[in-house]
């Protein structure tokens, strides 16, 4: 952008390699700020550039590894023996894991076995830290556990249990 300023001020003023602060100094103050917004307007559209490119690259490699994962916890889910007379516990929200311990407790003393398929930030809460026995936990993403409840596997269990009515993104 800088050449091409030079470039019409050689044209206007006749003047060859003029450098552009001595442009400046020739239109004063008001000229030197316009060329100042310039430079920054430039200078914020390549900063923008290069943050889109970083984040399209970082989006493709969260899909790629969301895709892996999933791939994966179907796997685990799939192998997972469903015992007799159980539960999947579904808890779609990344919160609301201080209420699954005490659904758990309350299915398990109806005689029930539960399992739980849950976001990973409810592993943040620790919500069974005082339990002797852990339930058997998968964790994943929305995409994951609509992609588990699919699964011809999920009709095993006795009753499929959501402890949130929607799922809040």
């Amino acid at each position: 952008m800088n050449k091409d300023i030079t470039k019409f001020f050689e044209n206007i003023l006749g003047a060859k390699n003029v450098e552009l602060h001595k442009v400046v100094r020739i239109f004063g103050l008001k000229f030197e700020l316009k060329l100042k917004r310039l430079e920054l307007q430039k200078q914020i559209k390549d900063l923008r550039e290069e943050f889109n490119k970083l984040y399209l690259g970082l989006q493709q490699q969260l899909q790629q590894q969301e895709t892996i994962f999933c791939e994966l916890l179907t796997k685990e889910f799939k192998k997972h023996n469903i015992s007799p007379k159980s539960i999947l516990m579904v808890e779609p929200n990344n919160y609301h894991g201080e209420v699954l311990s005490g659904f758990v407790k309350y299915f398990n003393d109806l005689g029930y076995n539960v399992d739980l398929l849950l976001r990973p930030n409810n592993s943040v809460e620790d919500i069974f830290s005082r339990w002797n026995t852990f339930p058997k936990v998968f964790y994943g993403s929305a995409n994951n556990i609509k992609t588990l409840l699919k699964l011809k596997k999920v009709e095993e269990y006795d009753y499929v249990f959501f402890s949130s009515s929607c799922l809040l993104v």
